[in-house]
């Protein structure tokens, strides 16, 4: 089988356990199918994708926006997505998406949290896609405003948990 697996960071090296989820995902799955990675990268990690291309068929970057978080946390209050979720947007991810997934060379989309499940209207609907949801994201923001002690912070982590 062929697979397009999208992840919102590169899963390697495996130090955290969010890339460790992803890696041993890839690492596993390698042995019996032919994965192709699909990941944003920041300077710090694109130069870990070849060391990751020894787990897997293929590695392709997209280098991950730059963020300005005060800002952007900032803007995302007049927006009904929440930021957790608008950090990851990227034209040249849903590019790369659509030129991948319309090649005809995969047959199902792993995609790795939430994050990066924005990415499945950019699939073709014929080609099966699965998400693997890591965290429940709103119970962490939700259980992060509960212990806020700031005001400011427990009504925005109010307004993104929900």
């Amino acid at each position: 089988m062929q697979i397009l697996q999208l992840t919102p960071q590169l899963p390697f090296p495996p130090d955290s356990g969010g890339r460790m989820g992803i890696f041993n995902s890839i690492k596993y799955t390698s042995r019996r199918h032919s994965v192709t990675v699909l990941s944003f990268v920041t300077g710090q990690t694109a130069s870990y994708a070849r060391q990751l291309e020894q787990s897997c068929a293929r590695v392709v970057t997209v280098p991950a926006a730059p963020t300005m978080p005060v800002v952007a946390i900032a803007l995302n209050l007049f927006s009904s997505t929440p930021y957790t979720i608008t950090k990851f947007q990227s034209p040249e991810m849903a590019r790369q998406v659509r030129q991948l997934s319309e090649s005809g060379r995969f047959d199902l989309v792993h995609i790795d949290h939430l994050h990066m499940a924005q990415y499945v209207r950019h699939l073709p609907t014929d080609l099966p896609a699965v998400l693997r949801e890591h965290n429940v994201e709103s119970v962490i923001m939700r259980r992060f405003a509960e212990r806020a002690a700031s005001r400011f912070v427990k009504g925005y982590a109010t307004l993104q948990a929900r």
